[in-house]
Formats: structure tokens, C-alpha cells, sequence
């Protein structure tokens, strides 16, 4: 009786340990499709910008600025840009100072946006006026911007993207591999990929190739990368003489969310300005070549060793009032002209829809003022304790669910007292995920290597998330009793 009884026993064991690790891979496998959902609905904190009614100089601008906010408006990119406008054009000003100014020290910046740390030049570029540069057999040479060259636009393929008749495109993962979601060839409306073109050509909206998504498919499926040329001869020809053009998603299977990017190669010759507008216009900017396999899959898709293409790298003299390392740039036609030799700051232009124009920095204009929704707190907290200063003195500490603001968090990272600073980044040992304390799921991640993974002691204790201060500041896995510097998003101000 006792063998049997203890045999009993083992097998309620056996079946509890079972039932209880079935409904932990269930549990997972809910928050993880729980993630892909709510990846989507992310919403990032939108830059605060203060449109100031009153005319002053260029200095006098900044002055009030930095006494009554943070500085003179810094912008990082084309959101910013709108969310500007947004909070300026009701009021109706001719033009309005922003914090760029000329400083005569030639800087070479990436159009996108952030450091320069790989380049891989032909010859060491010359301190003469060509400011932008091509790619030509896989090496970089400094080229006058208003030179007619090929180009390459880059795409944040985590969205659907048009690519143009006889255009060659590159998708490619920098971890997992392709899974095409879909792709049409053909045209569905009279308005895409229509500038230029003669009604004839546009007219058939209902021109779709069937066999479009398998083509593709069974290009790219399975592999980190692969490059397509958009033309009949590949697809077959749905509709004669009409212009068309593919639309297709994809995403990379078991990588982070932000692990995909694409390149398409524009044919059409033009300037590096008017190169940078289309990109932006049509895709996401021109390409940012970061590191040796970026310009090698680049170097792939061109082909012809003696074409050379626009990238994204281009040099002038402007900086932002707080020093900000921002190369977002907004030129009206024809700017900056330095008209008179005295023209070094910069304002944005209401008549020509918010594109910027150097003026001199005597005169007088209302302005827009910037406030830093950040702040770092050079005092040495737990997490929780960290946790609990933001919400009593600020609002939370910081959830960085965007590139933009994992750049706003590098912005105030060189105050930082301690080597690692907090991010209001949590790990739940019952569900083994990531999420941040404003209740969203981790999507955007920038983690060191091997260190998303490193939660093997969790159950000891709770592991957090927190940002090199130095380095290319990458997220890593710390216990939660560590004291570090801490960052916070703070309330807005009322003036």
C-alpha cells in the first residue's frame, strides 16, 4: 500500500508540475501576442514647443528662451517639424526664430540624424566646398551637392513602402530573417508615383498582378537579405503602358521589432537637396551608412562599380543653440544664400510651408521656444526608489518606446555622475517579458548583446532596465537594489 501510495503521489506530482508549466507557456504565449498587438498602438512624447508673441533679436530670443524654458527650438526631424508648426501657424507670423545658427566650423552629419562613427572614404575628404557625398564602388567621395547623381533612400520597413517602376530595392534584417506580408504590383489609384507622368499612363486603377506576393516571396522568405529590380521582366506586365509600382511589407521573424530596414535605389539623376526631399517625401531620408555590413549590402545593389549614388552624408556650419548634435535640416530653394555675408541664424518661413531661410540675427521676430521633457537626476536611487522620486516630483520615469526618444535621452545623458542610469524599464519573472512603467510593452530596443536575456537570477531579485551613459549607450539588465543616476519626464511648465 505504501508503494502505491508514494507511486500516486509522484504521478499528482508529475501532473501538477505539468498543468502548472502548461499554463505558464500559455500565460507567454498570451503576452506575446499580447506585444505584437500593442507594438502598433505605441505612442511616443511629442516634443513641447512654445510659440512666443513677442519680437526680439536672434540673442534676445535665446536669452528668454533659456530663462524661462530650455532653449531656442531644436528639431531632430520632419515630426518635430509639424508638431512646430502645429503650435505656431494659428498665430500667424510671417517668420519665427529658431535656435540654428551659423558657426563657420564645417561638420560632416548625417541627414537621418545621429553620429558619424563609420566612414570609409576613397581619400580623406578636402576643406574645399564639396559638401555631400556618393557612394562609388563601395568607397565615398566628397561631391558638389548640386551635382546630378543617382541616389539611395532608406525605408522603416515596418510599414507598408512604394517602390517606383524600374527602382531596385534591398530589404534586410540585421537579426532574424524575411517574412514577406505582402506585396502588389501594378496601380490602385491615380495619385502614387503619378508626378510627371501623362494621363495614359495613370489612368487604370484596377492593375494588380496576382502572383505578386509569391514573387516576392520566393525571392526573400527565409533569408537576412535580398535585392529586386520593380519591373515586368520580373513580375510580368498586368496592365500595358501603365505606370506602376510594388507596395510591400515585411517584417523579421524572431527579432526585435526595430531590427528590419530598407534601401531602394532611385536611377533618376538630381541633386543631393532635391535627392534628400524625394526621400523624405516618399520613404523615411536618405541612406545612413552605419558600419561595414551596411555599405557592403549597398555596395551589392548598385552594381555598376562606376555609378555613383547619393548617400545620406553631407557637411555645413550650422549648430543648434544647445548644442544639440541634431542634422535635421528644412532649406527653403535657394538656402541659406548668406545674402550680404551677414546672415547667420535662421528662421522659419510661414509663406513657403515651414521651410527655414538664414537672415541676419539684428532683426526682430516672435519666436519658438523649446522645453525639455527630460531630466536627469544626478542622485543615486534604487529603481523603486528612483520610481518614486519621478512621480512625486515630476511624472514617471522615463519609457523610452521610440528612437526619438532614446535620442532625447542621449541629449542629457553627458550629466550623468554615474557609469549606468536608470530607464523606467521592468522585467516580469512570471511572464518573462519586458515593459515599461507607463504600461506599455517593449518594442523599440536598444539593448547591449546578451543582455535582454540576462534575467537568470530574477526570481531572487527583480532585474531593471537601464542606459549606458557613455559608449553608444545601450540599454542593459541590472538588479534593482543597484543606486544609479536616474532619469525622469517632467511636467510641463505654465508661463
Amino acid at each position: 500500500m505504501t508503494y502505491k501510495h508514494t507511486e500516486r503521489e509522484k504521478q499528482q506530482q508529475i501532473h501538477q508540475r505539468n498543468t502548472q508549466d502548461m499554463k505558464k507557456m500559455a500565460q507567454t504565449l498570451y503576452f506575446s501576442i499580447l506585444v505584437i498587438a500593442l507594438c502598433s498602438l505605441s505612442e511616443g512624447i511629442q516634443r513641447r514647443y512654445h510659440y512666443i508673441n513677442m519680437n526680439k533679436t536672434w540673442t534676445e530670443a535665446q536669452r528668454y528662451c533659456r530663462e524661462n524654458y530650455t532653449d531656442l527650438a531644436t528639431v531632430h526631424n520632419i515630426n518635430d517639424m509639424k508638431q512646430l508648426m502645429k503650435n505656431t501657424v494659428n498665430n500667424n507670423p510671417q517668420y519665427v526664430w529658431i535656435g540654428l545658427k551659423r558657426t563657420g566650423v564645417y561638420q560632416w552629419k548625417w541627414s537621418l540624424g545621429g553620429p558619424v562613427k563609420y566612414l570609409n572614404w576613397e581619400t580623406e575628404p578636402s576643406d574645399h566646398t564639396d559638401n555631400c557625398a556618393v557612394m562609388r564602388n563601395g568607397a565615398w567621395r566628397q561631391q558638389d551637392c548640386d551635382v546630378a547623381s543617382q541616389f539611395i533612400c532608406y525605408n522603416d520597413a515596418s510599414k507598408d513602402f512604394i517602390i517606383f517602376e524600374s527602382q531596385t530595392f534591398l530589404l534586410s534584417c540585421d537579426q532574424g530573417t524575411i517574412k514577406v506580408l505582402s506585396a502588389i504590383y501594378g496601380r490602385t489609384d491615380r495619385q502614387t508615383c503619378s508626378a510627371g507622368r501623362p494621363d495614359g499612363q495613370i489612368s487604370n486603377v484596377q492593375c494588380t498582378l496576382s502572383t505578386s506576393l509569391s514573387v516576392v516571396a520566393t525571392r526573400c522568405d527565409g533569408e537576412t537579405s535580398c535585392s529586386m529590380v520593380v519591373s515586368d521582366t520580373v513580375f510580368t506586365d498586368p496592365c500595358f503602358g501603365i505606370y506602376k509600382y510594388l507596395n510591400v511589407s515585411y517584417e523579421c521573424v524572431e527579432a526585435p521589432p526595430n531590427s528590419s530596414k530598407a534601401y531602394i535605389i532611385n536611377t533618376s539623376s538630381t541633386t543631393w537637396r532635391d535627392a534628400q526631399s524625394f526621400c523624405r517625401q516618399h520613404h523615411t531620408d536618405l541612406i545612413n551608412v552605419r558600419n561595414q555590413t551596411d555599405n557592403q549590402l549597398i555596395h551589392n545593389i548598385i552594381h555598376d562599380p562606376h555609378t555613383s549614388v547619393w548617400i545620406g552624408l553631407f557637411r555645413d556650419s550650422w549648430e543648434w543653440s544647445d548644442n544639440i548634435d541634431s542634422a535635421f535640416r528644412y532649406w527653403n530653394s535657394g538656402e541659406p544664400n548668406d545674402a550680404g555675408g551677414s546672415e547667420d541664424c535662421t528662421v522659419v518661413g510661414m509663406a513657403v510651408e515651414g521651410k527655414w531661410i538664414d537672415m541676419s540675427c539684428s532683426r526682430t521676430y516672435t519666436f519658438v521656444c523649446h522645453e525639455d521633457e527630460l531630466i536627469l537626476i544626478q542622485e543615486n536611487l534604487s529603481w523603486t526608489e528612483a520610481v518614486t522620486y519621478c512621480r512625486e516630483n515630476h511624472v514617471d520615469l522615463v519609457s523610452v518606446d521610440s528612437q526619438e526618444i532614446q535620442l532625447m535621452v542621449t541629449e542629457v545623458l553627458h550629466q550623468a555622475s554615474s557609469a549606468e542610469v536608470w530607464l523606467g524599464l521592468r522585467h516580469s519573472c512570471s511572464v518573462g517579458i519586458w515593459f515599461w512603467v507607463n504600461g506599455e510593452v517593449v518594442c523599440y530596443q536598444n539593448w547591449a548583446p546578451g543582455n535582454e536575456a540576462a534575467v537568470d537570477d530574477c526570481e531572487r531579485e527583480v532585474r531593471s532596465g537601464a542606459v549606458q551613459s557613455g559608449g553608444d549607450h545601450l540599454w542593459i539588465s541590472l538588479p534593482g537594489s543597484h543606486k544609479l543616476n536616474f532619469i525622469c519626464r517632467r511636467k510641463e511648465k505654465e508661463i
